[in-house]
C-alpha cells in the first residue's frame, strides 16, 4: 500500500509538471481580441490562437461580427490593430492578422483526437484581466463529429469535438489544446444544458485555410 501511494504520488506531480509546462507553453500563443465599434467603443471580448510568427490568428466568426474592427492583444501586453482576411460564417471561424514578427504560435495536431482524452482550454472568459494573461481550463473529449446548430440556426457546427471543459463568453475563439500542447480545435459554443463545449477542429479549418488568407 505504501509503494502504490508513492506512485500515485508521483503521477499526480508529474502529470502536474506535464499541465504546468502546456499552460506556461500555451498562454504566450492565446490572444485577447476586442471587438470595436465605428466610434473606436468597445463592443465585445472573445479570445484568439496565433497560427504563425508574422501574426495570424484563429478566431470564431461570431468574435469577428462584434465590431467594424478589431484590436488584439498579447499576453505580454502588446495590442495591434487586426486585419480581417477570411471568414466561414456558417461553421463559425474567421482568420486575422496583424503585424507582428518572432510570435510564439501554435502546432497544430494531425492525428485524430480520440473519446475520454484530456484537453484543455485558453480564453479570456468575461474580457480582460489586470495581468492580461488567458484562463486555463481542463476536461475531457465527450463525443467526436458532433452537430449543433448555435445562434437560434444562425450557424451550424457540422463536426465539432463536444468536451466538458469549462469555458464560458469570452472564450470564444480560443484554443482547445492536446496534452502536448498542440492545437485540436477553436472553442466556440456552449450548452448549459449538460455542461458541455464545442470546438471546431483544426483539421477542418486547415483545410480551408489557404482561402481564408486569400480572403475568401
Amino acid at each position: 500500500l505504501l509503494s502504490l501511494g508513492i506512485a500515485q504520488e508521483l503521477d499526480d506531480e508529474s502529470l502536474e509538471r506535464q499541465l504546468e509546462a502546456v499552460a506556461q507553453a500555451a498562454i504566450p500563443k492565446t490572444v485577447l481580441i476586442a471587438g470595436l465599434g465605428p466610434d473606436g467603443a468597445t463592443r465585445g471580448f472573445g479570445s484568439g490562437a496565433l497560427m504563425s510568427e508574422d501574426g495570424y490568428i484563429l478566431t470564431c466568426s461570431h468574435v469577428v461580427d462584434i465590431g467594424s474592427k478589431a484590436q488584439v492583444t498579447l499576453a505580454d501586453g502588446r495590442s495591434f490593430e487586426a486585419q480581417y482576411l477570411g471568414q466561414n460564417r456558417a461553421q463559425d471561424y474567421a482568420l486575422l492578422k496583424i503585424e507582428a514578427a518572432g510570435l510564439a504560435f501554435f502546432e497544430p495536431r494531425e492525428r485524430p483526437l480520440a473519446v475520454g482524452e484530456w484537453v484543455a482550454a485558453l480564453g479570456h472568459p468575461g474580457g480582460p484581466y489586470l495581468d492580461i494573461q488567458p484562463t486555463f481550463s481542463l476536461g475531457k473529449v465527450r463525443a467526436l463529429h458532433r452537430k449543433i446548430p448555435v445562434q437560434f440556426m444562425d450557424r451550424f457546427y457540422n463536426d465539432a469535438i463536444e468536451t466538458d471543459v469549462p469555458i464560458f463568453a469570452g472564450n470564444s475563439g480560443g484554443p482547445l489544446v492536446d496534452m502536448e500542447g498542440r492545437l485540436v480545435g477553436i472553442n466556440g459554443a456552449i450548452l448549459m444544458i449538460g455542461e458541455s463545449s464545442y470546438a471546431t477542429p483544426i483539421t477542418q479549418i486547415l483545410a480551408e485555410y489557404a482561402a481564408l488568407a486569400r480572403g475568401e
